[in-house]
């Protein structure tokens, strides 16, 4: 019998025997667990990866604005100190 998607597959399981039955129900209520656990992290998984995303959106937004004047700034220092040894010692 095809399950749903995302449901777990059932299997039935007939036990004459107390502790078969009590094992049966021990591991299933761990399933359970172990399933709720699974989406628990997935939602905090994909809620971790969209904050990273517009994180990383927001550094390269900041960044490339931020690299583009301090290249500026560097060009300019390095064009006074070349004009300032230029002047010192004339050809």
């Amino acid at each position: 019998m095809p399950n749903p998607e995302g449901a777990p597959e059932r299997i039935i399981v007939y036990a004459t025997c107390d502790s078969l039955q009590l094992a049966c129900e021990q591991w299933e209520q761990q399933v359970l667990r172990l399933s709720h656990s699974l989406q628990d992290a997935r939602a905090q998984s994909d809620s971790l990866s969209s904050l990273v995303a517009s994180e990383r959106k927001a550094s390269v937004t900041v960044g490339f604005p931020l690299g583009v004047v301090t290249g500026f700034m560097a060009g300019l220092l390095a064009m006074a100190l070349l004009l300032f040894m230029a002047r010192r010692n004339p050809p």
